[in-house]
């Protein structure tokens, strides 16, 4: 009887600490992951102030924005969806209203204008988390651009949508 109960105990104390082992594991990543976020939103900001700088040079230099053209030729709302590959199934493509537009070239176009080599901006993040969508975007409609990044945190002139997910914009009329 006393080689079971060792055994028992054994086997509870195993238990006992893969427990606490995990519940540490997971205290450390949770932090981890929030320092992550925190510095890929630094990036992604960045980014959009980079993107914002460039689209208001093209406008500078050719008196309209990026595919405005586009937008009141057709009348239709354009997007440009900036994500490395294919377009993420959550982003709807099939909605006949919009007129999605390749993000290489886009940036063709502001190169041409621009005689600079642009490289594209991705969001840092490769896989998205917590129902944030992991893409930045450009849009034209009616006369008003804007350029967007989601971010996990808050930042001033974000737009809360849901708990770690913020869209920060720039716009242009």
């Amino acid at each position: 009887m006393s080689i079971k109960k060792g055994i028992l105990w054994t086997l509870i104390s195993l238990v006992i600490t893969s427990l606490i082992l995990l519940v540490v594991f997971l205290i450390f990543y949770s932090r981890l992951e929030k320092e992550y976020q925190v510095q890929a939103d630094a990036m992604r900001i960045e980014d959009s102030r980079y993107m914002a700088e460039v689209i208001t040079n093209y406008r500078t230099a050719t008196g309209r924005l990026p595919l405005s053209n586009l937008g009141d030729e057709y009348g239709k709302p354009i997007y440009v969806i900036f994500f490395p590959g294919d377009t993420p199934e959550y982003v709807s493509e099939q909605n006949s209203d919009v007129i999605y537009y390749d993000d290489e070239l886009f940036i063709k176009e502001i190169e041409s204008v621009l005689d600079i080599d642009l490289t594209i901006p991705y969001d840092p993040q490769k896989v998205s988390t917590g129902g944030r969508p992991n893409l930045y975007f450009y849009t034209y409609k009616d006369g008003v651009a804007t350029f967007a990044v989601n971010l996990t945190t808050d930042h001033e002139g974000a737009m809360y949508f849901m708990p770690k997910y913020y869209k920060y914009e720039i716009k242009w009329e």
